[in-house]
């Protein structure tokens, strides 16, 4: 990993206007927080997504233990937030929920439910755990009703969480981790990297593995990421002997299978701490931490591979704080980024990546926490953009204008939020932006949301 001080670039950065001081909020306005879910049961871990036009959908996870069913919320475009529908069948635990709407409005959610327990053999002996499948449903913007569940997984082995994200045309990606549970060396061991699509008729396919690699003796949380017009990236952590790990991918082009497998640039000591996107013609930007914690962007083109170059980072060079400061990355159809973390010093951070040109001076977002939870991000067109934390227990929001300016964060929450359940966020092509999160109130978690109108 390398980084270069280039003049030439910072002054075309300048001129354009995406070297990003404090400014004031770019954003109209966030609503007053209000509560999203309803009545008396607990309701926690939401998740958000919105189409370029607007449309946007809302999942969360309602109730306690045995009782736990995912919810969800639709809302069309200019209009108002539907009444909170669980969708999940009963009596078995279900967590875990993604969402993801189309070009159409289209929304489709997925997430892992319990179907049975089973006894495995570990080395310090039988274990006892439940298996998790992928289910998913999905419902038309103009009708009420929601699809039958499918299973997407095979119960023969249990799923981690489930990763899920679509293309204008409604075509989906969802991928998981597949095995027994149990750590390689185990008698019977099985662990690998899996996927479905969803075709653009509404069908979907058998699960598939992707991951293959001797390199690896372990594979963990996968991650997707689908452009606009259906370029993909499945990407997961890769372990490694002596405590090291790196990430392995495999891409797609529209209308063809995913290449072949390849390693990214973010092999480093522990876990791999990163982030990917993908924009509507391919382009994928990513960001990552090695094990000092100290930051690089990485800029690439998908095809049957994909190759990431080190982009030049106009400004000093900055360090995470750790997995609580992970960094994330969100793009635009036209390849402008936004990238947020928290730095080492518990202070939130933001650099714009422009497209073909390189990254922004990174801009402090607000004064350091060491309570500081992760960031997330949310971009939309002409570099509009959110960055989102919790701080000091209130969900905290700072906007990034068309003119490339990064304001200053702002509370949006009362307090009572955990910085262990980073806030939902998602944006619209014209910068209206969605943020969801969880807050204890009254003795039991609730999900709230505001909203911020361009």
């Amino acid at each position: 990993m390398y980084r270069l001080r280039m003049t030439p670039v910072r002054s075309l950065l300048a001129a354009a206007g995406l070297l990003c001081l404090a400014a004031p909020p770019a954003l109209g306005a966030w609503s007053a927080p209000e509560q999203a879910s309803r009545g008396p049961l607990p309701a926690r871990a939401p998740e958000v997504a919105t189409n370029a036009r607007g449309d946007a959908a809302v999942v969360w996870v309602r109730g306690a233990r045995r009782a736990q069913m995912i919810v969800a919320s639709v809302r069309p475009a200019g209009g108002d937030w539907g009444e909170p529908v669980a969708i999940s069948r009963r009596g078995r635990p279900a967590i875990d929920p993604e969402v993801a709407v189309d070009g159409q409005g289209r929304v489709i959610v997925a997430w892992r439910q319990v179907v049975r327990r089973r006894v495995v053999d570990t080395r310090r002996g039988p274990v006892r755990q439940a298996v998790y499948v992928v289910r998913t449903r999905e419902r038309a913007l103009d009708d009420a009703r929601w699809s039958r569940v499918r299973t997407l997984s095979s119960g023969r082995q249990k799923v981690g969480p489930p990763e899920l994200a679509v293309d204008e045309a409604g075509v989906a990606v969802a991928t998981w981790h597949w095995g027994t549970g149990t750590a390689p060396g185990d008698r019977g061991f099985v662990g690998q990297v899996q996927y479905v699509e969803r075709r653009d008729d509404g069908t979907w396919t058998g699960p598939a593995r992707l991951s293959r690699s001797p390199l690896c003796a372990e594979v963990r949380l996968p991650r997707v990421s689908v452009g606009l017009r259906g370029h993909a990236v499945v990407w997961w952590q890769c372990d490694l002997p002596a405590d090291r790990s790196t990430a392995l991918a495999r891409t797609r082009v529209p209308g063809a299978g995913f290449g072949t497998e390849v390693e990214l640039p973010f092999r480093t000591g522990g876990d791999v701490t990163a982030d990917l996107a993908v924009a509507g013609d391919g382009q994928a930007v990513a960001v990552s931490a090695d094990e000092n914690g100290t930051l690089s962007w990485w800029r690439g083109q998908t095809g049957l591979t994909l190759g990431l170059a080190a982009l030049p980072v106009l400004g000093a060079a900055d360090r995470v704080d750790g997995e609580d400061g992970a960094p994330a990355v969100a793009i635009n159809a036209s390849g402008d980024a936004l990238s947020g973390w928290i730095d080492a010093g518990g202070r939130p951070r933001a650099a714009p990546i422009a497209a073909d040109l390189g990254v922004g001076t990174p801009t402090s977002l607000g004064p350091a926490d060491p309570s500081t939870g992760s960031a997330r991000v949310a971009v939309g067109s002409d570099r509009r953009g959110v960055t989102a934390w919790v701080s000091d227990a209130r969900v905290m929001a700072s906007s990034r204008s068309s003119d490339g300016t990064i304001a200053v964060g702002e509370a949006v929450s009362s307090t009572g939020v955990s910085e262990t359940d980073p806030p939902a966020v998602a944006m619209a092509a014209d910068g209206g932006a969605d943020l969801f999160w969880t807050r204890i109130t009254r003795g039991r978690p609730a999900v709230e949301r505001a909203t911020s109108t361009p």
